[in-house]
């Protein structure tokens, strides 16, 4: 409805306007795990009926450009998305002093985002952490292997699920929390993880998000998706003393409004269209 239909109509015009695709990450190869052969096959589909001609593509990742390039999706118009608006900072909330260690994932539930993968982890750790689930079910048969999961947990790990929330409510939830978990198979950008930082949490996330070497900033971890080492994190992270890791938070927030350029990136959006209307 809203890619292959536009760009039939786009087709079947007498003149085709000026066409910019962002895919999103939807090609990335963690995004292309899931039903691989039917994503292909609509591809190739697009392809063959001509509907990708004189197409631009936006990739905001070297990443993300690299995965168009594979499939000889060109040109593409590298730039950063835009970074989340915030009005006020959210001050991160304490931790009380021996307390299990508050860890949240926000997202929608689906393979992608890897819920079941963090699930895993929960199992392996043997120290006590609450996971707090957030965000919409978009699978709901990947949400019930979760919820078995969940079900298997050991007593010293407790995970509940709190549904969805608002947009303006995300920066104030997550302040609550110490880490934020999201071992996702891909993202061109990770706006949450930028969210995240705001708020003021500890990240550990995979290493397949343009959010990298954080260890060397001291602001969390980005792994890649093996269940031994995010286990190994958590660990260590909850042995840190309550203001140890508050001042982790710290600069978490910090690194996050660092990175909260809005007006570079809205010029380089605005540049990227003048450029894709020009060569069209």
């Amino acid at each position: 409805v809203f890619t292959a239909l536009p760009l039939l109509l786009r087709r079947l015009g007498r003149r085709a306007p000026r066409l910019l695709i962002a895919p999103r990450g939807e090609l990335m190869a963690g995004a292309l795990g899931e039903r691989r052969g039917r994503k292909l096959i609509y591809l190739r589909t697009l392809r063959a009926l001509g509907l990708l001609r004189g197409a631009h593509f936006h990739a905001t990742s070297e990443a993300e450009a690299q995965e168009l390039r594979q499939f000889g999706l060109e040109p593409i118009r590298l730039v950063a998305d835009l970074p989340p608006l915030l009005s006020t900072p959210f001050s991160p909330r304490p931790a009380q002093e021996g307390a299990p260690l508050r860890i949240v994932f926000l997202s929608r539930i689906e393979a992608k985002k890897n819920l079941f993968f963090a699930l895993e982890v929960l199992a392996q750790v043997t120290v006590p952490v609450s996971l707090d689930i957030i965000g919409p079910v978009g699978d709901p048969v990947y949400w019930a292997r979760c919820q078995e999961a969940m079900a298997r947990l050991p007593a010293h790990v407790q995970a509940r699920y709190l549904g969805p929330i608002e947009p303006e409510q995300v920066l104030s939830s997550l302040a609550s929390y110490e880490l934020f978990m999201f071992p996702t198979l891909a993202e061109n950008n990770g706006y949450v993880i930028h969210e995240a930082l705001l708020a003021g949490c500890s990240l550990l996330i995979s290493d397949q998000t343009p959010w990298r070497q954080l260890e060397q900033t001291r602001v969390g971890s980005d792994l890649p998706l093996h269940v031994p080492d995010f286990a190994k994190a958590i660990t260590e992270f909850a042995a840190m003393a309550t203001a140890e890791r508050m001042a982790q938070r710290h600069r978490a927030q910090a690194y996050g409004l660092a990175r909260l350029d809005a007006e570079a990136g809205l010029a380089a959006t605005r540049a990227m269209l003048a450029q894709a209307i020009k060569a069209g």
